[in-house]
């Protein structure tokens, strides 16, 4: 449905995330891995996805054209989903129930603490929502800078007013935005020399990004530059390279069933530890590697499959039932 570069970027990041960065709860295989370098990939792997959501966020409310149409077909793609992975969270005490039930309100982000994993799902849903407050049909370029740069404003205030508002949401906002901005209005791939202008700007950033602050919110502003810059340059690249890349079904496989991967990867990570638990050095590896990654994959691919085919069925037949009451049949 969407650009093979997209299918890529979600691949890609979803793979870094859970085959690689999450495999640090669960071996002792990789020593010394969080340095300032991988903090740094890291949070431009989390900016890219926040990125490329905010672009599709921006195709999908130009294509339905309604704000009550994009937030009922969220609503559905998204929340059913969140609200089965939290109570799975819930069930094998990667959270409490207090913290669940307040996670499903989305009330966590301000009054804190988002639950372990899951926050990025969270953060990414209170973007969506923002959405058609941002966008419209006849919006221009400066007035959607200008929405946007007052949505950042408020949440830094909000931030400065709430000390347990998590900063992760306001670390992560203009990503989303920069996102936002290309996919609804559908800009054309950045030129090389385009490119090259915004590699010389992560360039800078990285400078401001290395100033040490001992306050918490003026560091994240000090950091954001060099994350959001860091996610375009990614975001731009592979779009500039879209027609070197092949098309690989378990490219397209792993970009459809990311969301589902990313909600249940923690469970199944938590069932594979009980049922094996004493996996040491290259056992421990092969373990994680050879059966539960495929798994996790596999078993997303058919969440993934099985949901969407149960929506399709029940709006097919509420849709039959709303033409046959109007039509008296």
């Amino acid at each position: 449905m969407f650009e093979k570069n997209i299918d890529y970027l979600k691949a890609g990041c979803m793979l870094f995330i859970v085959a690689y960065v999450h495999l640090f709860n669960y071996t002792d295989a990789f020593p010394g891995h969080m340095t300032l370098l991988f903090e740094k990939l890291l949070s431009t792997v989390l900016g890219v996805f926040v990125l490329v959501s905010g672009y599709l966020s921006g195709l999908r409310y130009t294509r339905d054209g309604s704000p009550i149409i994009y937030y009922k077909k969220r609503l559905i793609r998204i929340y059913p989903l969140f609200v089965i992975s939290m109570l799975l969270f819930c069930m094998i005490g990667m959270v409490t129930w207090s913290e669940c039930m307040q996670s499903l309100w989305l009330v966590t982000v301000i009054k804190g603490p988002l639950p372990y994993t899951l926050w990025f799902v969270i953060v990414l849903m209170i973007y969506t929502l923002t959405t058609p407050l941002l966008l419209s049909r006849d919006l221009g370029s400066f007035d959607f800078t200008l929405r946007s740069f007052l949505l950042f404003l408020f949440v830094l205030v909000l931030a400065t007013m709430l000390p347990t508002l998590d900063l992760r949401l306001l670390k992560y906002l203009p990503c989303f935005l920069c996102g936002l901005f290309v996919g609804s209005k559908k800009r054309s791939v950045l030129t090389g020399n385009q490119i090259v202008m915004l590699v010389r700007l992560y360039l800078i950033s990285v400078i401001l990004s290395l100033i040490d602050v001992e306050n918490l919110i003026v560091d994240t502003v000090l950091q954001i530059p060099q994350l959001t810059f860091s996610a375009l340059v990614v975001f731009e690249v592979v779009r500039k390279c879209e027609s070197l890349l092949p098309s690989l079904s378990v490219i397209r496989t792993l970009s459809y069933s990311s969301f589902c991967i990313y909600l249940c990867h923690r469970p199944v990570f938590h069932v594979g530890e009980v049922i094996y638990p004493s996996t040491t050095g290259i056992t421990q590896i092969l373990y994680l590697y050879l059966v539960m990654i495929p798994v996790i994959f596999c078993l997303s691919y058919a969440i993934q499959k099985l949901y969407d085919r149960s929506v399709s069925y029940f709006v097919s037949h509420a849709n039959m039932l709303v033409y046959i009451e109007k039509n008296k049949i």
